[in-house]
């Protein structure tokens, strides 16, 4: 954890500043999860309203813009705020500075995370500077391992059939997600297919998994 200055944060100023982030992390790293998890600790020592107020920065950009940030701004007062996608920032630097200086005119109490890739908020820290002072905490989230998919693939399996998962079936899918450079940039789609037929041959009780899977397996 560190702050825009790259200065190291203890766990104690993390809570004294977790209402202003930028988390990053790569596909899979459930960076609006842990936004979620932060705002409930505010929530617990009475420093946030339980509103949660979520867009992409997407939206932000183009005709209309300053009208639906005034609007998400008001939505969240109080509140969590969440803005995800930040990368379309990056190549619209007038949308950014809007952002940035309506960020910073919210009132203290008004939690706010940044979501995106760790290029993609560096490069928004640097360009903009009203943007590094509504956010000043940087949490970079390390990217999920094979481990960490097929977990939560099996979860969904046996949540979907209601079994466990037997133990060539976590072999032969763990086997694939160590065999791709980026097993978070396909989890959404194995845990699609983990919620079809595919969970069936993970679980016990039913056709086992052969010795090894393909992305034919997972639909992809």
């Amino acid at each position: 954890i560190r702050d825009s200055a790259n200065n190291m944060g203890s766990a104690e100023r993390l809570l004294s500043r977790a209402g202003r982030l930028a988390i990053c992390g790569e596909i899979g790293s459930d960076g609006k999860r842990v936004a979620r998890l932060l705002h409930e600790l505010l929530r617990a020592y009475g420093r946030s309203l339980p509103v949660v107020v979520e867009r992409s920065a997407c939206s932000l950009c183009g005709d209309g813009a300053l009208a639906r940030l005034e609007d998400i701004c008001e939505a969240s007062e109080g509140g969590l705020l969440v803005i995800d996608d930040a990368g379309a920032l990056v190549g619209d630097s007038q949308a950014a500075r809007s952002v940035g200086a309506a960020l910073a005119a919210l009132s203290n109490r008004t939690s706010v995370v940044l979501l995106g890739s760790y290029a993609e908020i560096q490069a928004l820290m640097h360009a903009t500077p009203t943007l590094r002072a509504a956010c000043p905490t940087i949490l970079q989230l390390r990217e999920p391992s094979a481990h960490d998919v097929c977990e939560r693939i099996c979860s969904r399996a046996m949540a979907e059939v209601g079994g466990q998962v037997s133990a060539t079936g976590v072999t032969a899918l763990l086997k694939y997600l160590e065999s791709v450079a980026h097993p978070a940039l396909c989890e959404e789609a194995l845990l699609q297919a983990a919620a079809g037929g595919f969970a069936r041959r993970l679980c016990s009780g039913a056709a086992k998994v052969g010795p090894s899977i393909d992305a034919c397996d997972f639909g992809l």
